[in-house]
């Protein structure tokens, strides 16, 4: 089975590109014999596939739309499409072939699982940042990364070699660790407890990279009755004020997805209070700059409510543009209480060349700033942390630009590196 994916949005190119009879006998002629599309909020509605019939496919009655069955067997593949389910991972894992948008949640999710991956990239997206991940991956043979109009003539011409000979990645949360220890040391550095934390989500990839991050203070195996004693302060460990302590998370007006995800993580932890919180976004995909300083604004108030309620001792954020508001309100009410919140940004793995609108922001204000790939360390604050969270790339591959984590190294203790002053790498201690 091909599974095609374009996220949270949607990506109507791509699924045009895909919804054709000659696109499904290329696949055909591959060897494959079903297709499946998640088109998301896409406009267009596939003609050539039928709606699958699906209880846990959540599809917009306005969309609605009525197909020949017939048209699900062009070109000698049985073809359908939904628009949304809480989770992808059944499709990924049942299919042979991702072809996915370019956001970094959906292409960490299908790296994780092994599967051959082809990156479509969406051009029309502002500065096009998502192409730097799929650039960085491409190159060195983990995943085809190509444009809608380019589609064809990469799984033509491209996709045999690349499915013999592509590298495939193990993620885990071995390099999530060290900068989990990092977080917590500068936490308890200023505080003698965790007693809140605050956690900023963003839809799509955001959301993904977070709860990664996450799993990284959550002990391995650990559940249950484990995860109970840790709770109660029976367990020692650098992710137990995390555990023990009440979790705030705080998503844009706009996000209908990340709420899943949240229930999905908190399923398994001890049941200590967790509440959800949605603010205005501060800024829509495609709105000026100029119009988004009033909306930002308009945030950053609502955001000061947010924070004076629940009080966080520690905010962690990543990159969304929802997390400059309540990143504001927290040094806000830290400047002014003196209550102190430790604030942790780490900045999207997607940003490869260079810092985000909230990255660029938010090193003014983040106790702890950490970005992904090292070329980033010039443009970002003197003491920013470098470690890669989800790719444990060898040495020698010089192409990804990384700083992977040694294999007799990849445990609890090890330290990322930070850069002084003079720019030199070095041990935090």
């Amino acid at each position: 089975m091909v599974f095609v994916t374009v996220g949270t949005t949607y990506f109507d190119e791509l699924i045009q590109e895909v919804d054709s009879p000659s696109f499904h006998a290329l696949l055909a002629s591959k060897g494959f014999t079903h297709l499946l599309m998640q088109i998301g909020n896409a406009s267009y509605v596939p003609k050539y596939a039928s709606l699958q019939n699906d209880k846990a496919s959540a599809t917009s009655s306005e969309h609605a739309d009525d197909h020949d069955s017939s048209a699900s067997r062009k070109g000698g593949l049985d073809a359908q499409y939904y628009r949304f389910k809480p989770h992808i991972s059944s499709d990924v894992s049942s299919s042979s072939l991702v072809i996915s948008h370019a956001g970094s949640g959906s292409i960490l999710e299908v790296l994780e699982m092994g599967k051959p991956l082809v990156v479509v990239v969406n051009e029309r997206l502002m500065h096009n940042h998502q192409a730097e991940l799929a650039d960085a991956l491409s190159s060195p043979g983990y995943l085809l990364s190509c444009t809608p109009d380019r589609l064809v003539r990469t799984v033509e011409r491209d996709l045999t070699e690349y499915v013999r000979e592509r590298k495939t990645m193990n993620l885990n949360t071995d390099n999530v660790r060290p900068v989990v220890n990092s977080i917590m040391e500068k936490a308890e550095a200023k505080l003698k407890d965790v007693e809140r934390c605050m956690i900023v989500l963003g839809s799509g990839g955001h959301t993904s990279e977070m709860f990664r991050l996450l799993e990284g203070f959550v002990e391995p195996n650990e559940g249950g009755g484990k995860a109970k004693e840790r709770a109660k302060g029976k367990a020692k460990g650098k992710g137990n004020a995390f555990i023990a302590g009440d979790r705030v998370y705080v998503l844009a007006n706009t996000d209908t997805r990340s709420g899943d995800k949240i229930k999905q993580f908190e399923q398994d932890l001890p049941h200590n209070e967790s509440t959800v919180v949605q603010i205005p976004r501060s800024r829509h995909v495609g709105q000026s700059y100029i119009s988004s300083i009033f909306t930002t604004l308009i945030s950053i108030w609502f955001c000061l409510g947010v924070v004076w309620r629940h009080r966080p001792r520690m905010l962690l954020c990543n990159g969304p543009g929802t997390c400059i508001p309540i990143i504001v309100a927290a040094w806000i009410f830290s400047l002014l209480c003196g209550r102190i919140c430790t604030i942790v940004y780490i900045e999207s793995v997607a940003r490869v060349r260079g810092l985000s609108l909230s990255g660029k922001l938010a090193k003014y204000f983040a106790d702890l700033f950490v970005v992904q790939w090292p070329q980033l360390v010039p443009v970002g604050p003197r003491d920013a942390v470098v470690q890669n969270l989800f790719f444990n790339i060898p040495n020698d591959d010089t192409r990804m630009h990384t700083t992977p984590i040694p294999h007799h190294h990849a445990n609890t203790n090890t330290k990322p590196s930070i850069t002084n002053r003079k720019g030199a790498a070095t041990i935090i201690s």
